[in-house]
């Protein structure tokens, strides 16, 4: 009798403990939907994201507004290669823009396509599974980078 009650009480309390693993799990997925949606959302933030056979499949507020394109343009018809003509994007980029650094991200790992985002111009290139650290480390670097770029720009401007 006593052994029936002990385990009762061992289910009760891993079912309490299986709970709460559950809601924290539930928690960190919200949070981490939540971040992903306003990182798509921001126009500060150009995410391109293309399928394995290199065809535009995410196409993110920012890319619209550093860019030019409409999503609809190009996702499900095209590759970021066909939108890599130095003299069309600077035509179709904002000034301002021009010269915040790109970082790609891919599940992509095949040498020749890190080679192609290289060539492309990105200043970072990875590919999943990555950390959300790690993307917010690259994102800390873009926007030093394209801070100081744009402090220098403004005096020069002033000189």
């Amino acid at each position: 009798m006593i052994e029936t009650k002990r385990a009762t009480a061992i289910l009760e309390v891993t079912g309490k403990g299986t709970a709460i693993t559950e809601i924290r799990r539930k928690e960190t997925l919200l949070k981490t939907g939540s971040l992903k949606n306003a990182i798509f959302n921001s126009a500060k933030f150009s995410i391109i994201a293309a399928d394995e056979k290199d065809i535009i499949q995410l196409f993110s507020v920012g890319a619209v507004r550093m860019l030019g394109y409409m999503a609809a343009e190009v996702v499900n018809k095209i590759s970021p290669s066909d939108m890599h003509d130095p003299d069309e994007v600077m035509a179709r980029a904002d000034p301002v823009t021009a010269n915040i650094p790109v970082a790609g991200f891919s599940a992509n790992a095949a040498p020749s396509q890190i080679r192609k985002g290289w060539d492309a111009g990105f200043f970072r290139y990875l590919t999943k599974p990555f950390m959300v650290g790690e993307f917010m480390d690259i994102r800390d670097v873009a926007l030093k980078y394209s801070a100081s770029w744009a402090g220098s720009a403004g005096r020069e401007v002033k000189s």
